[in-house]
């Protein structure tokens, strides 16, 4: 057998993209020249796009498959021209709401642990944290953004004792914890100068 093929004539095997055939050697046309050859478009202008008709957006033609960003259900068909991020400030009002209830419910801790637990919920529903290790910025970021009405309202062992829970729980190291109680009172100190420079001008 010399390796050609009797029914088409053509050698099998060839790496050169040559075909051996009775008449003679024959250069097969590459894979990717038949495939992209249709793609070959004449080149545009500017003046072409802005004059293209833009086609209406048909959700049912789309076989993709998206998500809710809140609630990561997947999206059903009828729903995929409906923007459901206009009601996430409806949805996160009522969960702030039913939570408040739920914590006012508690009968093992006190009145200033209730009011931490209120704060530090309705900030991390609107956080949204995805990993354990986001809580030392949460952390960071909370102290800045309720400092001022956690030592306003008188929370601040309560608040350090929140800490010590979420360090109990592995979330927080003690290096981490005592930075957070550190940005608390320098905070509380900064206000304090501030007011100072305030009544003796």
């Amino acid at each position: 057998s010399s390796g050609i093929n009797a029914e088409y004539g053509e050698e099998e095997g060839d790496s050169e993209g040559l075909g051996v055939f009775c008449q003679g050697p024959v250069k097969r046309t590459p894979y990717m020249h038949s495939m992209m050859g249709s793609l070959v478009h004449a080149q545009r202008t500017v003046s072409d796009f802005m004059t293209l008709n833009i086609m209406p957006y048909n959700g049912a033609s789309n076989h993709r498959l998206y998500f809710h960003s809140k609630s990561y259900q997947p999206v059903k068909p009828e729903e995929l021209n409906y923007d459901s991020e206009k009601e996430g400030e409806v949805m996160g009002s009522w969960i702030e709401q039913r939570t408040k209830q739920l914590i006012q419910d508690f009968t093992d801790v006190n009145e200033g642990e209730k009011e931490v637990m209120i704060l530090w919920n309705c900030f991390i529903l609107k956080e949204k944290p995805l990993a354990d290790n986001a809580m030392p910025n949460l952390v960071e970021k909370f102290v800045g953004v309720k400092g001022a009405e956690i030592r306003g309202r008188n929370l601040t062992n309560n608040f350090i004792l929140h800490l010590s829970n979420l360090h109990s729980f592995g979330l927080l190291k003690a290096e981490e914890l005592e930075k957070c109680v550190l940005m608390l009172y320098e905070q509380q100190d900064l206000e304090a100068a501030t007011s100072r420079e305030k009544d003796m001008n």
